[in-house]
């Protein structure tokens, strides 16, 4: 998943001085992420947010 895939390779990047690398985008589930990971000029934008950019949103609950 995208989402923690860009923090792994961000530290790769930084830390232990690795070439940029592919990373994969599946941008049809940006919309069930609090804080979606950002792709702009086909690059990964570092997140500004805490945490793994993980949480999910909660589901409403549509149901009668």
């Amino acid at each position: 998943m995208g989402q923690i895939h860009q923090h792994l390779v961000l530290f790769n990047h930084i830390a232990m001085a690795h070439e940029s690398v592919f990373l994969e985008h599946i941008p049809h589930l940006r919309s069930h992420f609090v804080f979606p990971a950002i792709v702009e000029g086909g690059r990964y934008l570092t997140p500004r947010e805490p945490g793994a950019s993980t949480e999910l949103k909660e589901l409403a609950d549509n149901r009668a």
